[in-house]
């Protein structure tokens, strides 16, 4: 009797032993469930160091490795060098680790999709540098041509005056003298996205009868308005043209190296540094460099869109350049006082000069010019 009594005993102990022990076991594959839910999210929401974070918690929960969290990793794992390749040796090393551990060990019926996604990772790894050595150096180029790139760019500022005086223009009003001053053409600019453009008869330039063939762009507002020679006037509305609020920036390379900006393709030739510089909206042009007074030469425009160009125009037509030359000092400031623009439409070629008689750097230019 007493032998049946420790058999139950020992029966009884066993039972609640495995109750306790299944019941933690359960609640710890459902926390990591749970974590690896959070990780699928943060995933899908871009957020890849915090999905990787999520699948540490995971596997630290179940105590071992499993397909999917290794999958999960990889992925993350190559979209954060995706988005920065030059982070880190260590992170390439780590992703070929992982891919290879994956392909070795997880090569299970059911999962050849999984496996795809993670040999497509592997095979693009081989695009990145194989050695610690090869990837310093590879580093180190790069460095070295966006050093180049500042360099080029600050020179340039240097050249007509300095960053923080170009920096501290808020207009510039150019001025020309057309058919012996009997009439005169106007360029006003206000940053960030005012813009006029207008002819005068005679003197009294700001007296708004003696305007006329007025363009205005005031942030995503562009219109033209005409008159003639009664003063009646004729008022045409581009605004619903207009897709973005146009930047007005008679120096863009103050912002050249700050994030929607992209500079490329640098090379020298014939005395000249060039580069491609896109902007955020999209427009990419061409810029050449002098390579000895370091001033800014010609700007090819690639492509059709409208923005404003440097210092006057509007509307650049396909296929464009514009040559500057005659640089001035105005309040310390370096101005090309001729420029010349090449446009080419079908089979037409047209070719425009302007010669600006006067330049005025913060004045003569207020709101009421962009009404």
């Amino acid at each position: 009797m007493k032998t049946i009594l420790n058999k139950m005993k020992i029966y009884s102990f066993t039972i609640v032993l495995f109750f306790v022990f299944g019941t933690s076991l359960n609640a710890q594959n459902t926390l990591a469930k749970f974590k690896f839910e959070d990780a699928e999210k943060a995933y899908y929401q871009n957020n890849f160091e915090e999905c990787i974070g999520f699948l540490n918690e995971t596997e630290k929960i179940l105590g071992e490795k499993a397909p999917n969290i290794l999958h999960l990793r990889i992925l993350a794992g190559n979209k954060l060098l995706e988005a920065d390749p030059n982070h880190s040796y260590d992170r390439i090393l780590g992703l070929r680790l992982q891919c290879d551990d994956y392909l070795t060990n997880f090569d299970i019926p059911g999962l050849e999709e999984k496996y795809r996604d993670v040999y497509e990772v592997s095979e693009n790894l081989s695009n990145y540098p194989e050695s610690r050595e090869a990837f310093d150096k590879m580093n180190k180029a790069l460095d070295d041509a966006n050093n180049f790139k500042k360099e080029i760019i600050e020179n340039y500022l240097i050249a007509i005056g300095g960053r923080d005086k170009v920096a501290a223009i808020e207009s510039v009003y150019f001025l020309m003298d057309v058919d012996g001053n009997v009439r005169n053409r106007h360029f006003k600019i206000m940053a960030p996205d005012k813009m006029t453009s207008y002819y005068s008869r005679g003197e009294g330039a700001d007296d708004d009868n003696r305007k006329t063939s007025i363009a205005v762009l005031n942030g995503s507002k562009f219109y033209y308005i005409i008159r003639n020679k009664d003063g009646i006037a004729k008022n045409v509305d581009y605004s619903l043209g207009m897709k973005d609020v146009i930047r007005v920036n008679s120096f863009p390379e103050l912002h050249f190296f700050e994030e929607g900006y992209e500079v490329k393709d640098v090379k020298t030739e014939n005395g000249l540094h060039q580069m491609k510089v896109v902007y955020p909206n999209g427009a990419n042009e061409m810029r050449y460099y002098d390579q000895t007074t370091h001033l800014l030469i010609r700007i090819e425009y690639l492509g059709f869109y409208l923005r404003t160009a440097y210092f006057y125009n509007m509307q650049i037509l396909p296929n464009t350049q514009i040559e500057f030359s005659d640089y001035r000092e105005v309040n310390g400031i370096k101005f090309p006082y001729s420029q010349t623009e090449f446009s080419k439409i079908g089979k037409d070629e047209l070719t425009t000069t302007f010669k600006f008689d006067k330049v005025y750097i913060n004045e003569f230019v207020d709101e009421n010019d962009f009404k």
